[in-house]
């Protein structure tokens, strides 16, 4: 058998010089189109598609369509020159039959994607649906969908929030930003300092971390976060002056698949007071530092918003309700998708929220609006957030 081996030589093509196959027959719907690109945007285009001399498209009809909705002009291009047009048609055909003839080793899989989470990666990007990885993900012990609430919410939202933006909740501010950004962090302040942090760091990386922690004026800091980070996080608090008093642990009913022999049913909180201030307590003093906490978000919600689990909101109120005082503001540097704001809010407390990705804040901002009834504005124009949200809406 002589194998004839493809030009090895990828050329850069505009995208108009490449013309989909008008009869090909695999299609490719809107949601499949949105993973390809997304896939693309988070991993490059690393796979060119496969063209003729006269540049109809032979292979990567799918990537072609991802790569305009990203706004590319330029597409990198394999031609097959030696393919008859018979060969052509057929080779389309099979090179979409033949990638649907393989099977996972589920187990495999199923801890690839573990070790993955654990590390904070988003799991959609690889293109499974929240449903895929819920079957795949599952705590051995209990049968049970693993948790993923250390896996916030991304999209989803209602892409309303821009980066800069401050949304006016009632007695709360909530703001699209970026801790480290000093601008847009003083706009989401206004002038007010918090005396209580209260945060979900499980989905922020190091650097994130210490600008969370930097940012924060006040004397009492509970921050929820990964056991892998508990050094980091009390770091963070060391530089800016604050005393360790306490770890609280949160036990719950299912696990977070890991790297490790054990899988990991608990999230941890440090407690901290800055060095010569008073903390406020104002808590029962026979309270324990392990919560049991379950997976319910407060005000009639379930455990999930959008497609993800997140943090309780009574693992956020404790905290609040042990050094509440009338005029008590809490600040969240890292807002994610809003149980501080709905804790505050149960609490009858001012929050001011933070946080960079405008998806999570439009699900944020949704979720008080649906638990009071009220409506958000938007401060720098007193626009309501439903009336944008409208404006975006295909008619």
């Amino acid at each position: 058998m002589e194998l004839i081996f493809a030009p090895n030589k990828i050329e850069i093509w505009p995208m108009e010089r490449v013309v989909p196959y008008a009869a090909n027959a695999k299609i490719h719907g809107d949601a499949q189109v949105d993973k390809i690109a997304a896939s693309m945007a988070r991993f490059g285009w690393t796979v060119p598609v496969l063209v003729a001399e006269d540049g109809e498209l032979i292979a990567g009809h799918g990537r072609l369509l991802a790569a305009q909705r990203l706004g590319l002009d330029e597409v990198p291009v394999i031609q097959l020159g030696h393919l008859t047009e018979d060969e052509r048609r057929a080779y389309r055909i099979a090179d979409n039959k033949l990638t649907e003839m393989g099977e996972w080793d589920e187990a495999i899989l199923a801890d690839e994607l573990a070790s993955l989470a654990e590390e904070s990666f988003d799991l959609e990007a690889l293109g499974f649906t929240s449903t895929d990885l819920d079957r795949l993900l599952v705590d051995e012990m209990t049968g049970q969908p693993m948790d993923g609430e250390d896996m916030l919410p991304t999209g989803g939202g209602a892409g309303v929030s821009a980066l800069g933006d401050v949304w006016i909740c009632g007695r709360h501010r909530v703001a699209c930003a970026s801790p480290s950004n000093a601008k847009h962090s003083g706009a989401a302040l206004g002038g007010h300092v918090p005396s209580i942090m209260v945060c979900d760091l499980l989905g922020v990386d190091r650097d994130g971390i210490h600008a969370a922690v930097a940012l924060f004026r006040g004397d009492v800091a509970y921050l929820w976060h990964k056991p892998a980070d508990a050094v980091a996080v009390a770091q963070a608090l060391a530089d800016q002056r604050f005393q360790l008093r306490g770890q609280i642990v949160r036990a719950r009913d299912s696990a977070v698949r890991t790297r490790d022999r054990y899988q990991s049913r608990h999230e941890v909180c440090w407690y901290a007071v800055k060095n010569g201030a008073t903390s406020g307590w104002v808590g029962g003093r026979k309270q324990t530092t392990v919560w049991r906490i379950e997976a319910d978000m407060g005000g009639g919600e379930v455990a999930h918003v959008g497609e993800r689990q997140v943090m309780p909101v009574e693992c956020m109120r404790r905290p609040i309700m042990n050094h509440r005082t009338r005029d008590l503001i809490v600040l969240d540097p890292a807002l994610g998708a809003g149980s501080t704001l709905i804790a505050a809010e149960s609490a009858g407390v001012a929050l001011i929220g933070i946080e960079p990705d405008a998806a999570q804040v439009d699900l944020a901002v949704q979720r008080w609006q649906r638990i009071t009834g009220n409506r958000a504005v938007r401060e720098s124009d007193n626009r309501s957030f439903a009336e944008l949200q409208a404006e975006r809406e295909p008619a």
